[in-house]
């Protein structure tokens, strides 16, 4: 029953948590499930002492030598450190996916979550860069085999425009200036007829140097990615410096910042 409650706390917290409802209070049911571990190891020892105090005297089993203890105290935590790690934390250092991602955001990312899951068209991904020594953060808008433009700001994929409504401005803060942009709320094609991801893009004018470009081909096991900070993002778009994302270099998917507290519990899609 103690082991069964130990587990029950732990999917809680490495299931539940990323993909709690937006509504309901994360630091509330963060302290809650914190406060009822710390409550079952205290149960947990209490109700071991007692049961030791009540027992008769045995003879220690084969398996009861202290050596064996002591194999386990330095093997278990080695292999832990061992194992690959599940979830990684990450920081956001530059503006490129503002207002999705702003400067500061701390997030958790599904380590190998495209090892058993196909990228999806809207994924917030992060992933390294071609010379293997940059990790990135972008969102994924072309699909291997598609055909990608920007004309005048809008995103085609195949010849078909992305709609995108616009919402109120945005007053972007970057190294001590500020500027009101262009907000929108695109909605991205979907798969096999289900409604497509919606995400804020920000634009200031659909007149910059990569707002009208030629056509991309996206090549087999390559993704096409875009900063949601359109006019602020090193990205897909520029070939030369960047260019498309090999399924090879993607580390995960991004769903939540946990930090600061103001930003707690915001997910990506």
């Amino acid at each position: 029953m103690w082991f069964a409650g130990f587990a029950f706390l732990d999917l809680g917290f490495f299931f539940g948590l990323p993909n709690f409802d937006p509504e309901l209070p994360v630091l509330g049911v963060l302290a809650l499930l914190a406060v009822a571990g710390l409550a079952l190891q205290i149960g947990a020892a209490v109700h071991a002492f007692i049961h030791a105090r009540r027992a008769s005297p045995s003879p220690a089993k084969r398996y009861q030598r202290g050596w064996i203890y002591a194999v386990m105290v330095v093997a278990l935590p080695a292999l832990n450190l061992a194992a690959p790690g599940w979830i990684r934390a990450f920081n956001t250092p530059s503006g490129s996916n503002v207002p999705t991602l702003l400067v500061g955001d701390h997030f958790f990312v599904e380590i190998g979550y495209y090892r058993t899951h196909a990228p999806r068209r809207g994924d917030m991904i992060v992933f390294k860069s071609k010379d293997g020594r940059v990790d990135y953060v972008k969102r994924i808008v072309g699909l291997p085999g598609e055909k990608i433009q920007m004309l005048h700001g809008n995103l085609y994929i195949n010849d078909q425009m992305v709609p995108r409504r616009q919402i109120d401005d945005y007053l972007y803060q970057s190294d001590n200036t500020s500027v009101l942009t262009h907000q929108y709320i695109e909605t991205l094609p979907g798969d096999a007829g289900e409604p497509g991801a919606s995400h804020h893009t920000l634009k200031i004018d659909d007149d910059g140097p990569l707002d009208n470009t030629a056509v991309y081909d996206v090549p087999a096991g390559h993704y096409f990615v875009l900063g949601d900070n359109r006019d602020n993002s090193l990205d897909s778009r520029v070939l030369s410096d960047f260019g498309y994302v090999p399924a090879a270099n993607l580390i995960g998917r991004a769903y939540i910042i946990y930090w600061p507290f103001s930003r707690l519990g915001y997910k990506f899609d």
